[in-house]
């Protein structure tokens, strides 16, 4: 989607984005993945989603919209900064629900919950089996940040062909075919 912009980015408050549109059966969604890079203003980044939010055309998708990525935002620190609270609590008044709840950066001094994934269900039907929902973290040493995992049961199942009986005939045609 080409039509999505954050403003507020600007080399003093970069960010990098890249919004897609999947569909399977009949389900639709959007997967916003982010980027935040680190050191910079929480606050700024927080006001500039904020405005993606509000653009028309985010406000008119009525499909599940998901937010993925490296948001450098340790969402540990909720209760301890007003900045991330302030980040978390404007993404929860937009019904977006954090997925992520482990730490995905481990050191031998630390551990952070810097990448997320935010769920908004869809707004005229459920899409997923969110009771049946499995989120969680893969341990994989390909960075330095665990992957973040989710997979949301869809409630629509494909349609399977019926059963056919296994017949084999024995036509003159057949029999030529096969022995070529």
């Amino acid at each position: 989607m080409n039509d999505i912009c954050l403003d507020g980015i600007t080399s003093s408050n970069p960010c990098e984005f890249l919004f897609l549109k999947l569909s399977k059966l009949d389900n639709l969604c959007y997967i916003g993945c982010l980027y935040r890079h680190p050191g910079h203003s929480i606050l700024n980044f927080t006001n500039n989603l904020e405005l993606m939010l509000q653009l028309e055309q985010i406000k008119k998708l009525t499909t599940d919209l998901f937010f993925i990525g490296d948001f450098n935002i340790d969402l540990i620190k909720y209760d301890s900064s007003n900045e991330i609270s302030r980040f978390l609590d404007m993404l929860l008044s937009y019904n977006f629900l954090p997925c992520t709840i482990l730490p995905t950066r481990i050191t031998d001094s630390s551990s952070t919950l810097i990448d997320h994934i935010y769920h908004r269900a869809n707004l005229k039907r459920n899409s997923y089996n969110n009771v049946n929902c499995i989120n969680g973290i893969i341990i994989t040493d390909i960075s330095d940040h665990l992957a973040n995992c989710l997979i949301l049961p869809s409630l629509t199942t494909a349609k399977s062909a019926p059963d056919r009986p296994l017949v084999r005939i024995f036509s003159q045609k057949n029999k030529l075919h096969f022995s070529n």
